[in-house]
């Protein structure tokens, strides 16, 4: 609900290795890429952000276009640059 998006090393979960103030409003959703280090968030602000893994400073992308909070993002199994979302 914080609009942050964390990462986590499962080998030691008690914190996190990553906040990154992803949104404004609400995360509603994340996917990873398999083909590159890319992170994908959608978000109540009606916004698809897609994050480099090695530079989380600002996203490489902003996605626009949903007139309702993005509900779900997820990459395509077959190809890198393509991302499915649904509001």
């Amino acid at each position: 609900m914080d609009g942050v998006l964390k990462l986590w090393d499962i080998s030691s979960p008690k914190a996190s290795i990553a906040a990154v103030p992803a949104h404004q409003e609400e995360v509603l959703s994340c996917d990873f890429n398999k083909y590159v280090e890319h992170i994908a968030t959608a978000s109540i602000d009606k916004k698809i952000k897609i994050w480099d893994l090695r530079k989380l400073d600002a996203p490489i992308k902003e996605l626009i276009g949903h007139r309702h909070p993005v509900r779900k993002v997820k990459f395509s199994p077959h190809e890198n640059s393509i991302v499915g979302s649904a509001s």
